[in-house]
C-alpha cells in the first residue's frame, strides 16, 4: 500500500470519526443532529480493505458533501427570519465567513476526492 493511499484513507477515517463523535455527542445531549461526515467512516474502512465498490461509495459520499456545501453557500444568503419586525439572517455569521469556510472545506474534500483516482489507488483497488 502506497503512502498516498494510506494518507488519503487515514484522513477520510479521521473525518468519519469526527462526524461520528459529533453525532454521538449531540445524541448524548438529547439533540437530534446527524453529521454527514460520519458516512466517511465505513467508506474509509472499505477503501483500506480494497473492496471493489468502495471508490464508487466514496464518490457518492463526496457528492453528498459537495451538495451540502453548495446548499450552505447558497441557502444562507436567501434564508431570512423576521423577529420583532427586524429581518435577520438565520445564521448570525457574516456571509464572508461562510464563503471562506465553504471554500476551504471544499478544497480539502476535492483534494481527497482527486487522490481517489490516482494511479496508486488504481493499484490498491486492483483496477490497473
Amino acid at each position: 500500500m502506497s503512502k498516498r493511499v494510506t494518507f488519503t484513507c487515514t484522513l477520510l477515517l479521521l473525518l468519519g470519526l469526527w462526524g461520528c463523535f459529533e453525532t454521538f455527542a449531540s445524541f448524548a445531549l438529547h439533540v437530534w443532529y446527524f453529521n454527514p461526515l460520519a458516512l466517511f467512516l465505513p467508506v474509509s474502512i472499505a477503501l483500506f480493505m480494497g473492496l471493489p465498490g468502495s471508490r464508487m461509495a466514496a464518490t457518492i459520499v463526496f457528492a453528498m458533501a459537495y451538495a451540502i456545501l453548495a446548499f450552505l453557500l447558497m441557502g444562507t444568503s436567501f434564508v431570512h427570519v423576521q423577529v420583532l419586525r427586524a429581518d435577520l439572517p438565520v445564521f448570525a455569521v457574516p456571509i464572508s465567513f461562510i464563503i471562506l469556510f465553504v471554500v476551504m472545506y471544499a478544497c480539502v474534500l476535492s483534494l481527497l476526492h482527486w487522490m481517489l483516482y490516482s494511479p496508486p489507488f488504481d493499484e490498491h483497488l486492483g483496477e490497473s
